[in-house]
């Protein structure tokens, strides 16, 4: 039996979920509410969803509003989702990052060009970026070149999400979607019926933590491109625009943004300006003040 949703109720659940993580549920969202967090109402022992929201509110337990958080956020993804990205980043973008290593290298061995997935979700964005940079490093001319200048940090707020993404198994419709036979072989190893594990080699330039977009970004340090796709969709315009502004603080002057197909600055952000890249749209920073810092090198 569905447990109904009053109006009330959804106006309140969708104002504690938009001051908790900054997701805004339009009118018409009444049945995603009621969908993702009706079992969570009967399993917390609330009659009705007014009740839960009232325990929401005065509750102190942080596993519970996690488990909301996660219950309400969409984690769609596949490996290399829409393709056209990944093929900017690799005929494009990859290029002018190991020209930008080898410019580095007269400085230190070792120096590092950081990218950041946010809203990785389980992973496959973050290790569809892993396998093109070994793959760019393997091609003849690259080999001053190597996986180790490079590091990926994906975040979500799903915790979920991110320990699915850190263990890096996924099923066979998880690795169909999106993912050539070659890749899989190449790159998994079969460890069930339904499972596939990646190999080290992948996952070590990928790490991954927890990070709500609306609160202040912690010490994550200064990034040469960042992936937001298909995740300020669920944002308000003022949301979005406190987003954006925290992502030029941590964009290198010459570092890249990319947003999904759906999404776009304008209006939003002064910031940023686009260019098309291949059949991809990305944002370079509107005035790339060179910052006085020391570059950011592998020991």
């Amino acid at each position: 039996m569905t447990m109904e949703l009053s109006q009330n109720a959804f106006e309140q659940l969708r104002g504690w979920i938009h001051e908790a993580c900054g997701i805004y549920l339009q009118t018409g969202k009444e049945y995603l509410v009621q969908q993702r967090l009706g079992s969570l109402v009967i399993s917390e022992g609330c009659r009705d969803f007014n009740a839960f929201f009232q325990k929401l509110r005065h509750s102190r337990d942080e596993a519970l509003k996690s488990r909301v958080i996660a219950a309400i956020t969409t984690n769609e993804t596949y490996f290399f989702r829409d393709q056209h990205p990944f093929d900017t980043f690799m005929n494009h973008i990859l290029p002018r990052m190991a020209l930008k290593i080898r410019r580095k290298k007269a400085l230190h061995p070792r120096p590092v060009i950081r990218i950041w997935s946010a809203g990785a979700s389980t992973g496959q964005e973050a290790y569809s970026l892993s396998m093109l940079i070994h793959e760019y490093c393997s091609i003849s001319g690259n080999h001053d070149i190597s996986p180790l200048n490079f590091e990926i940090l994906g975040t979500d707020i799903s915790g979920p999400a991110l320990m699915k993404a850190q263990k890096a198994v996924y099923s066979d419709l998880e690795i169909s979607r999106g993912l050539s036979p070659q890749r899989r072989d190449r790159y998994f190893t079969k460890t069930g019926e339904n499972q596939w594990l990646l190999l080290e080699t992948i996952r070590k330039s990928v790490r991954f933590q927890d990070l709500n977009f609306i609160q202040s970004f912690p010490s994550l340090g200064f990034f040469d491109l960042i992936l937001c796709r298909n995740v300020l969709i669920y944002f308000d315009e003022s949301t979005k625009r406190q987003i954006f502004e925290r992502f030029e603080a941590v964009l290198e002057p010459d570092g890249y943004l990319l947003l999904g197909g759906s999404e776009n600055i304008y209006g939003i952000s002064t910031a940023f300006r686009s260019k098309k890249e291949g059949m991809t749209l990305i944002y370079e920073k509107n005035n790339p003040v060179q910052e006085m810092r020391p570059a950011v090198f592998v020991p």
